[in-house]
């Protein structure tokens, strides 16, 4: 291939720098012979596809239209049957600051409770400074928990899923190897406070 590369380069160089008739003509024929080449490899490359289609990547990743909206549905009903399978075993803990100051915190707000109008899910709203956001109006006024939790350091507005039964809480957003991911080592203070807020 390299040497046909090389050839070709060599045929459209002499047809530049001495642009006679048999000079243009030998690299428009070259040209020709290699466009003729690469559309017969194209023609293999389709009927091959055709006949395994395990290597065609568009069977999972569709790239026509009418496939990828089919393919984006099912990653849609697949992320909706993950989504109410978490959320049945366990609960979603959502702390935040109600001031002003944190958007960030009453646009999560917003789209937690847009959750919980889809899929009923159990949100524990927790408030740091006491300031209630008006879509969690049933939100607990932080006294300490979230600092028993190990969480004093995390920012606001975080998520955590929390399984009730081992009161395991593993924070939303945090890589596997940070080692605030998964503080099952506070699932007792976490269930104490459960009980004593719920």
């Amino acid at each position: 291939m390299e040497e046909y590369r090389v050839q070709l380069d060599e045929l459209k160089h002499r047809a530049i720098l001495e642009p006679t008739s048999d000079n243009v003509v030998a690299y428009m024929e070259a040209q020709a012979a290699m466009v003729r080449q690469a559309g017969l490899f194209t023609e293999v490359w389709q009927r091959s596809l055709f006949a395994n289609p395990s290597l065609d990547a568009n069977v999972d990743r569709p790239l026509s239209q009418i496939g990828s909206n089919l393919y984006q549905d099912r990653l849609d009903v697949d992320r909706d049957a993950a989504f109410q399978t978490a959320t049945t075993e366990r609960a979603l803990m959502f702390v935040y600051d109600g001031s002003p100051s944190c958007l960030v915190c009453a646009t999560q707000g917003e789209v937690l409770q847009a959750l919980v109008q889809q899929y009923g899910v159990s949100v524990l709203a927790v408030t740091r400074d006491g300031i209630v956001l008006p879509t969690f109006p049933d939100s607990k006024v932080d006294q300490g928990e979230v600092q028993n939790l190990g969480f004093a350091d995390v920012p606001s507005p975080f998520l955590a899923l929390v399984e009730p039964r081992s009161g395991q809480v593993d924070l939303i957003g945090v890589r596997p190897d940070d080692p605030r991911h998964s503080l099952g080592s506070h699932s007792h203070h976490y269930q104490h406070s459960r009980r004593r807020t719920l």
